[in-house]
């Protein structure tokens, strides 16, 4: 069955609005559904709707909900976060478009010492982020919108130590690293931190940083990843592991 996204705002007890153009571009023009035609609506918050179309207009389509199901993070076997360095150019699209793929609930955007682009320029990105991530969100199956926010170093930091992270793990070169495969056999946890680091890795102040503040060093294997790549191979090996 058809998948579509919807705002949470616009869907009621008994009824969805899906206003949004590009979802009822590829309702109505894309797919050409009819009315009477059942469709599966997610709001990314853990809601997955079956509906019936009752009403296709220019501006807008109306679905009769027929089946709710609701889900809740915390019935979830394992709650991932990952704080991915901002690399270069159109990479960053990717890398949301696949850890959302990948059922990541929270996708931070990381400033590091060797980052070398403008948080500022990323951060009037959001709404287009967010789009990616829907469109990522409808396809996987997941029921979960990643949460989505841009962070400097010193900022994880403080969400490591604020946080109630049962495992915080720092994928580096540095040397000194532990197998994450093993890590993860040693210290069961459902609720983990993966911090990225950039082209050039993170500096030895920031690792010193990262180890103090609870982070366990890991190594990815013998290949020296790409930031992309690392993000996607931590995360698709966690969730693996866990599922």
């Amino acid at each position: 069955m058809r998948r579509f996204f919807c705002n949470p705002q616009h869907i009621n007890s008994h009824q969805i609005n899906i206003l949004d153009k590009d979802e009822l571009h590829h309702l109505k023009d894309v797919l050409r559904l009819k009315n009477q035609d059942k469709v599966t609506v997610i709001d990314g918050n853990g809601t997955e709707l079956i509906c019936e179309i009752s009403h296709l207009g220019k501006h807008g389509a109306k679905l009769n909900i027929l089946e709710r199901h609701t889900y809740k993070k915390e019935e979830l076997p394992l709650r991932l976060t990952v704080a991915c360095a901002v690399p270069k150019k159109s990479k960053i699209d990717f890398i949301v478009e696949k850890l959302t793929e990948i059922g990541t609930e929270k996708i931070i955007l990381l400033k590091t010492e060797r980052t070398e682009v403008n948080l500022k320029d990323y951060s009037r990105k959001l709404v287009r982020f967010k789009k990616i991530a829907e469109s990522s969100l409808k396809q996987s199956g997941n029921l979960f919108l990643p949460q989505i926010d841009f962070l400097n170093f010193e900022g994880l930091m403080r969400l490591k130590l604020d946080g109630d992270f049962d495992l915080a793990v720092i994928p580096n070169l540095a040397g000194s690293t532990q197998n994450l495969k093993d890590v993860l056999e040693k210290k069961p946890a459902k609720n983990i931190l993966v911090a990225i680091g950039p082209e050039g890795d993170f500096s030895k102040e920031e690792i010193d940083s990262a180890q103090q503040a609870g982070f366990i060093s890991v190594s990815l294997g013998d290949s020296v990843l790409k930031v992309d790549t690392a993000a996607i191979v931590a995360a698709g090996f966690i969730k693996l592991y866990f599922s």
